[in-house]
């Protein structure tokens, strides 16, 4: 989300870092396009078997896209046009807490 505000914005400070003779300007174009839509799984735990459900961040009044690159299928999505709801901070996660403080 930041890099699409600062593309928007045409951000000054924007840069590409790389070890190709990429440049900025072309990256950016090229980039903006995949800078849409936004989605991630709902449990991203290792080594723990978990519905493979997702939540995608759809802009409002976009279409909420059920094809990936128009051959795949987009299965157990659930949408949202809240960037607060998207990048929430994770629920259930005490046990971490309870682990850094036995250290």
């Amino acid at each position: 989300m930041e890099l699409q505000q600062a593309i928007l914005r045409n951000d000054e400070q924007l840069a590409v870092l790389t070890s190709t003779d990429a440049k900025a300007k072309p990256y950016f174009k090229w980039v903006d396009q995949y800078l849409f839509y936004f989605d991630t799984v709902m449990d991203n735990r290792y080594g723990v078997r978990s519905a493979r459900t997702g939540l995608m961040l759809v802009p409002v009044a976009a279409h909420k896209p059920v094809i990936f690159q128009r051959t795949e299928a987009i299965h157990n999505m659930h949408y949202t046009n809240s960037v607060t709801t998207f990048y929430s901070p994770p629920t259930g996660t005490d046990w971490m807490l309870a682990e850094r403080e036995t250290r």
